[in-house]
């Protein structure tokens, strides 16, 4: 078992973005255009208007920018202090337009699109949150030069979460950080299996779905969804591999994910199958073109004029000019089985 984790592609993915995550220098400025929405600009009180599936966009900033953030509320409008919270207070530190100190920013933020209590209440979080990242980009300056292991990693995170008890209560920690600090704790049980050498299976089994099962709910069903369809995909490469049937294909895949997913990897199937016999179809008559006594010029217009008669998707256009220099190489598209 122990093994299988070592070379999974997942786990793999889990610790690098992890690692990366953990030791990159925070920057409270950055440009994060994914989290400006013009089109949501519309100034709201939060006293004059009832909250809709439990929470309230806000969407102007007070210095007319637009950020697009989420507070919850209760059905009598009363404020929730949960990671939506931490979520906004992020997007304010990132998209601070101003040179100066972000606290003034936020306050603006909070006292145009708020009222009391929840106002008072939000903009002492921010206040402290600001004075939080602050404590949090030092320690991770003082962090930064150490390797990037599972023993450096936990002294990080340990570090960051002792200085939350200085500016915040249990209860505030809970509600701000439990979601992510369970991913957290996930990740470096993932980080620490792949870099033991002394455990047993049964350990790394045990201490695996522990973490698991201390994920939220969204994050479990993701991996979950993610080991079932490698283990699904893997079963199916083993009936193409044997010639096997489509219907014992299909089986497979409905006893794990039902009718609606089935129908859905079927169809990407067709598009792989077409696109490969497309593949095929263009590379030989690109080689026919290569073949011919033409310039460089031409050359590539009669490659390009291929491309447009036999692919009509943009995309696959890009996918097959990304594929010539592996062909070139290789003669082969095996890559698309």
């Amino acid at each position: 078992m122990k093994k299988s984790i070592l070379v999974s592609s997942f786990f793999l993915v889990v610790i690098v973005c992890f690692l990366w995550l953990v030791f990159k220098p925070i920057d409270k400025k950055t440009n994060n255009q994914e989290d400006l929405k013009p089109d949501q600009a519309t100034t709201l009180n939060i006293g004059s208007i009832k909250p809709s599936n439990g929470f309230i966009p806000i969407a102007v900033d007070a210095f007319g920018g637009n950020i697009y953030c989420e507070l919850s509320f209760d059905a009598n409008q009363t404020f929730v202090l949960d990671n939506m919270t931490k979520d906004c207070f992020d997007k304010l530190l990132k998209n601070n337009p101003t040179e100066s100190d972000p606290t003034n920013f936020g306050l603006n933020f909070f006292n145009k699109l708020l009222v009391d209590p929840a106002q008072s209440i939000v903009k002492d979080l921010w206040i402290r949150y600001v004075k939080y990242t602050d404590q949090v980009i030092l320690t991770h300056k003082a962090h930064s030069k150490n390797q990037a292991n599972y023993i450096n990693a936990k002294k990080l995170v340990d570090a960051i979460r002792s200085i939350r008890a200085r500016f915040f209560t249990p209860f505030e920690i809970k509600a701000l950080f439990g979601a992510s600090d369970k991913i957290e704790d996930y990740e470096l049980v993932v980080l620490k299996i792949n870099e033991s050498t002394g455990m047993t299976d049964d350990e790394i089994e045990q201490e695996l779905n522990a973490a698991i099962n201390n994920l939220p709910e969204k994050s479990r069903k993701a991996i979950k969804f993610n080991k079932d369809f490698n283990d699904v995909s893997r079963k199916v490469q083993e009936i193409k591999n044997r010639g096997g049937s489509q219907e014992e294909i299909r089986k497979e895949r409905l006893k794990v994910f039902g009718p609606e997913v089935t129908e859905r990897m079927e169809a990407v199937d067709k598009s792989r199958v077409q696109f490969k016999n497309q593949a095929e179809i263009y590379m030989q008559k690109r080689g026919e073109i290569l073949q011919r006594d033409l310039n460089m010029l031409d050359q590539e217009k009669s490659i390009e004029a291929l491309r447009k008669e036999i692919f009509s998707d943009r995309y696959d256009k890009r996918r097959i000019i990304s594929l010539e220099k592996i062909y070139d190489t290789e003669k082969s598209l095996d890559i698309l089985n």
